[in-house]
């Protein structure tokens, strides 16, 4: 049981500090970009919003799914490129210090 107290503490570690750059990145973009960001979140969702009319006489309300292909697409590669190797990456251990774990 000890064992798996020391891998709960390294992943709790790890999700931390995952967490803090996420939660930076969110406020940054947040402050930044956050009108134009849930303009183009809209736009991939397929949700219609009186801002998309380019004349006062139009009245369609097709959204293209041009943009949500097009997202889709990227972040298909995006995930092929990062979860498609067998290997990840590699770490080499400094095989001179007595401490295995530190890894």
């Amino acid at each position: 049981m000890p064992d798996k107290i020391k891998i709960a503490d390294k992943y709790s570690a790890l999700a931390s500090w995952v967490g803090t750059r996420v939660e930076a990145w969110v406020d940054h973009r947040d402050s930044n970009y956050k009108e134009k960001w849930e303009e183009y979140y809209r736009l991939w969702r397929g949700i219609y919003s009186t801002q998309d009319k380019t004349r006062q006489s139009e009245k369609s309300q097709l959204i293209s799914p041009a943009l949500t292909q097009a997202i889709e697409g990227t972040v298909s590669e995006l995930e092929e490129a990062t979860f498609g190797k067998d290997q990840w990456f590699d770490m080499v251990d400094d095989l001179r210090e007595q401490e295995p774990t530190d890894l």
